[in-house]
């Protein structure tokens, strides 16, 4: 079996937090799922008290910031289902969808 897959419509390794459990990761490699799952916690805490803290508000933007990471983790493309439904890379869908469920 290879150990990176280009295409990631054919690729097995895929993960499915339970944190989030309506979200699910797909990878080109097994080192890019696991620095996902080794740095995902720290990135969104940080960056979400980052953007909470230069702005002075509170949102929670956990969903948000689980992308971002991905995104950073992943670089031979951008596979993430949410509710079954696959989100694109620019991440507008997941607004839309998130206000209808």
């Amino acid at each position: 079996m290879a150990n990176v897959i280009y295409n990631l419509e054919n690729t097995r390794f895929k993960v499915r937090l339970e944190e989030y459990p309506d979200y699910i990761f797909f990878f080109s490699s097994v080192f890019h799922q696991n620095k996902f799952l080794k740095g995902y916690k720290d990135f969104i805490e940080n960056e979400n008290n980052k953007f909470n803290s230069k702005y002075k508000l509170n949102f929670n933007l956990e969903d948000l910031m689980l992308l971002c990471w991905y995104r950073k983790c992943e670089n031979r493309g951008f596979r993430v289902e949410y509710h079954n439904i696959e989100l694109n890379d620019k991440l507008e869908i997941l607004t839309f969808y998130k206000g209808l469920i």
